[in-house]
């Protein structure tokens, strides 16, 4: 049986895609870990420390897993760096889990600390905590999103890196080829009943319901995410007589230069910045199609979202993306270009029937945790 620490990132991909070919549904769950450990007499203490739980994709995934965690096994803290109030998503975290503060954390021990933020330079944080085992979560692809150079340097003082895609992996390995050993795959915890139960929600008709089609994307705005690129797509879309609403629910830097774009472009209330969502499932739920036009994801929870609301989907190939999505099966692929963008957008569009053969393939999709649980548990608690 395979195990998760022994799994190259060649064999990770092989079996999903060999379970992508037998089942529609195939989900990350596929990737096999069964913890035999043995049952400990007291829970692992642990420290998370992670940026303030604004909104966003990381901090989400870091929320579900401390919400799934069984507390009589594991026993977490949480630092937040940067910490001023409570942020908007803390509302939905566990409140049997505390939030402390750094210099709290420094005066104490723990079986395991964490950085599960990327960016955090390990000797201003991580390192500075007692700690028996010290594990770096990596989100992101690496070669992309560049981390500091002093990470580079210092990591190697870390005893294991999780990283939430094979293709992230892939990246982490580019920087450290000689921390392959310490290196495993880990895809987020998704709370299927929340996403589920929250876009049940009423919109109060924010997305119009007419014959035009809508088209949902949720993503920062952000210059790695792929808007501008997602806009020249849609202008050549629109100008050719192919009319339909793309509504972004997310904020960011960009705002302002997308503002600027879709006056040039002509595409005002047809390309429509909707801002931040706490709760961006209704808008997801009433999407006739989801596009996730970004240049790089770590593993984006908003794709397995959207698989779990049955969404016909078109993303480009992000990390995630291939365990995700069988192209042409539930789903479909494309390059990370304009052109790639815009002949998939044009095809989703104007082919129900292909939309619609999406939706339905994915219509007995659960995603499987308790695999991703005992992979954890079993990061936590080795040696």
């Amino acid at each position: 049986m395979l195990r998760l620490f022994s799994l190259s990132t060649f064999s990770l991909f092989s079996f999903l895609s060999a379970a992508c070919l037998s089942n529609n549904n195939s989900s990350a769950k596929e990737f096999t870990t069964i913890s035999n450990l043995p049952k400990k007499t007291s829970p692992t203490k642990i420290l998370i420390m992670s940026q303030p739980l604004i909104i966003g994709g990381v901090e989400r995934a870091l929320i579900n897993m401390v919400n799934a965690l069984d507390l009589q096994r594991v026993q977490p803290e949480l630092v937040l760096i940067g910490r001023k109030q409570e942020a908007i998503l803390e509302k939905e975290l566990r409140k049997d889990v505390p939030i402390i503060s750094f210099k709290e954390a420094c005066r104490k021990h723990y079986d395991v600390a964490i950085s599960y933020y990327q960016f955090h330079d390990p000797d201003i944080y991580i390192n500075k905590i007692k700690a028996e085992k010290r594990i770096q979560w990596i989100h992101g692809d690496m070669v992309t999103f560049p981390p500091p150079i002093v990470l580079k340097q210092k990591c190697k003082n870390l005893d294991r890196f999780v990283c939430v895609s094979g293709r992230v992996r892939d990246s982490f390995l580019k920087f450290h080829p000689d921390l392959q050993e310490k290196a495993v795959v880990t895809p987020n915890i998704v709370d299927n009943l929340h996403i589920i139960n929250n876009a049940e929600v009423s919109l109060a008709q924010e997305l119009k319901q007419d014959d035009i089609l809508n088209v949902v994307t949720v993503s920062r705005l952000h210059s790695k995410k792929g808007l501008r690129t997602a806009l020249q797509a849609h202008k050549r879309l629109d100008s050719e007589g192919i009319h339909f609403r793309w509504y972004i629910v997310g904020e960011g830097e960009e705002r302002k230069i997308l503002e600027k774009l879709i006056r040039q472009y002509g595409l005002q209330n047809k390309f429509i910045l909707l801002g931040n969502r706490k709760n961006p499932y209704p808008y997801i739920k009433k999407a006739d199609l989801f596009v996730l036009p970004s240049e790089s994801e770590g593993y984006s929870t908003v794709l397995i979202e959207a698989k779990i609301l049955k969404k016909p989907i078109m993303t480009t190939d992000i990390g995630g993306a291939r365990e995700e999505i069988c192209s042409g099966e539930n789903g479909l692929i494309v390059e990370n270009s304009e052109e790639a963008i815009y002949q998939g957008l044009k095809k989703m569009v104007v082919d129900t029937a292909l939309r619609e053969k999406f939706a339905f393939a994915l219509k007995d999709f659960e995603y499987d945790n308790a695999k991703i649980l005992s992979s954890i548990y079993e990061t936590l608690e080795t040696q």
